[in-house]
């Protein structure tokens, strides 16, 4: 994907032009990302692009509206743009990850000089879990451990996906509190570890646009 983005920029595609984006065709995104396999959830990535295309002007008013905060900045990201809105039910309560949200205040707030940096949660996804499981802080039932290794699907907001998501997010705040790192730089380590990982290691499979 990344590398038909960069096709795409290199042959003049106005791709990092907001007015381009907010109103780009399925025609124009379904050439752009042309390649050996459909890309999963389209429909959903061309609405996530046109809103982003249509708010990418208000980034700045963000930052200033937000205070340099990286808390408030996720916040207001959310809810001016409902795409990065993350979050699942689990037994009546809603749970709340906004793994995207929180790792774009994070790369922002390296740049700006966020505050509160440290408040910001691990991103959950599917790297983090893998790399868990493989060095045994995270130990799956049978049921979970066959589910995973045969490369079964297990559904957005499934009960166990949201075990995982939520457990990783409090593994790694356990190592926060023991090392005194904060829970994003042990994020970035552990997901830079995840290139390390044997290949035969699987993932848990999902099929969303949260991560």
């Amino acid at each position: 994907m990344i590398n038909s983005i960069k096709t795409a920029f290199d042959q003049g595609k106005p791709i990092l032009n907001p007015d381009y984006l907010s109103e780009i065709s399925e025609d124009d995104l379904e050439q752009i990302l042309e390649g050996n396999t459909t890309i999963p959830l389209f429909e959903r990535r061309l609405t996530i692009l046109r809103e982003l295309g249509g708010s990418i002007k208000d980034y700045t008013k963000f930052i200033y509206k937000c205070n340099f905060d990286a808390l408030k900045f996720v916040d207001c990201l959310v809810l001016r743009m409902p795409s990065f809105k993350d979050e699942s039910e689990y037994n009546g309560e809603i749970i709340t990850f906004n793994k995207r949200a929180q790792l774009l205040s994070s790369d922002l707030g390296y740049l700006l000089g966020f505050s509160n940096m440290n408040r910001l949660t691990a991103c959950a996804d599917y790297i983090l879990p893998m790399v868990l499981r493989f060095n045994h802080v995270f130990e799956y039932s049978p049921k979970l451990e066959n589910i995973i290794t045969n490369g079964k699907e297990l559904p957005s907001g499934s009960k166990e996906e949201v075990e995982i998501r939520a457990n990783t997010i409090w593994a790694v705040e356990l190592m926060s509190r023991i090392s005194g790192k904060t829970s994003m730089e042990i994020n970035d380590y552990l997901w830079l570890a995840g290139n390390f990982i044997p290949e035969t290691q699987s993932y848990h499979l999902t099929r969303t646009t949260a991560y």
